[in-house]
């Protein structure tokens, strides 16, 4: 925790901590305003690499970021975090502390509630522009970030399955892939990095197809329904962006624009043309607040948290017509205004 906190101090980030209750501690940092997602989440992807290349490969050492990446695509459940002084069915109830973590008297109400509104009203939210100026990167350099590159593959290209593993395996984020594949323990994104690596083929999925096969779990139906469904979405990732989602600090002989498809191709002597006029950025349009599908998402996750939540909650989400909705999503729009303040949730 300690790193974390010399870094914000060194860049004058003002932040609030947390004990969770049950697995760890939360390092809150609050703008005076909202900000959209995918800004957010590359200023916090930037405090993080700065603590990764302080503390090195520690394996004790466990980041979870809110927000977790900078889209909400592929978001089924949604990525929220408690709110402070919140209680857990496990352990009972956060709260907030300053430097040192001491349990207060949960059994005198009054005085823990009066000791975290001090350490609140002591608190200064932070200014959005003054924080980009303090980690050296303007507004606009926060959302042109390259994240995935397209190929023209005009010839046939002849890769086997292990010599693949290998040369990609000399990263290591792909490295990383790789173990949990052949452990059986891979997770949803590995999957989708893996087949959009290897999208530029254009073989229809049978290397991936062939690649899945050596390993554990191995499902021949559902790898080909799949492959159908996702093969025209993904692309080869930039190493800089699958080094920010896996928070992982990037080799310093690797290109943050290359991608993991020409890292091997290269490798093999072969140089791959890179389509320009179809390179995708993350700058797209941002979609407007969705109430619809934030109380979906609310409902999922409320089955999947550990808080202690009255049942009534769920019973009123779940009562909500889709008229309301409508009305709601309307009245949002017209507070926030739609062109100026939209944001991604």
């Amino acid at each position: 925790m300690e790193p974390l906190q010399q870094i914000l101090d060194e860049y004058k980030v003002n932040y609030l901590t947390e004990y969770s209750g049950r697995r760890g501690i939360h390092v809150w940092i609050i703008f005076s305003h909202l900000i959209k997602k995918d800004k957010a989440f590359q200023i916090l992807s930037f405090f993080r690499n700065k603590l990764l290349a302080q503390i090195g490969e520690l394996c004790y050492a466990n980041l979870d970021l809110f927000p977790a990446t900078n889209v909400s695509k592929g978001n089924i459940v949604g990525k929220q975090v408690k709110m402070p002084l919140s209680c857990h069915r496990a352990s009972g109830r956060s709260w907030l502390c300053e430097r040192e973590f001491i349990i207060p008297d949960l059994m005198d109400e009054v005085g823990f509630l009066a000791q975290q509104l001090d350490i609140l009203s002591r608190y200064n939210v932070n200014d959005y522009q003054r924080v980009c100026e303090s980690i050296d990167v303007n507004d606009e350099e926060l959302i042109v970030r390259l994240k995935y590159r397209k190929y023209e593959i005009n010839n046939d290209i002849s890769l086997s399955i292990w010599e693949t593993i290998e040369i990609l395996s000399e990263t290591k984020v792909y490295a990383e892939i790789f173990q949990r594949l052949m452990q059986g323990q891979a997770l949803r994104n590995d999957w989708l990095v893996v087949l959009g690596t290897f999208s530029p083929l254009n073989d229809g999925g049978a290397f991936v197809t062939e690649l899945y096969s050596i390993f554990p779990n191995y499902d021949v139906k559902k790898t080909a329904i799949n492959i159908k469904k996702y093969r025209e979405a993904y692309y080869p990732a930039t190493f800089e962006y699958l080094y920010q989602i896996y928070g992982i600090e990037m080799e310093k002989n690797i290109e943050k624009n290359d991608t993991g498809f020409s890292y091997l191709l290269k490798r093999k002597g072969i140089v791959p043309k890179v389509d320009e006029s179809n390179i995708i950025n993350n700058k797209k349009r941002d979609d407007a607040i969705s109430i619809c599908d934030t109380v979906q998402k609310e409902i999922k996750y409320v089955l999947d948290n550990d808080e202690v939540l009255n049942i009534s909650v769920w019973n009123n989400l779940n009562r909500i017509k889709a008229t309301e909705l409508f009305r709601l999503e309307k009245i949002v729009e017209s507070l926030l205004g739609a062109e100026a303040y939209s944001f991604s949730v």
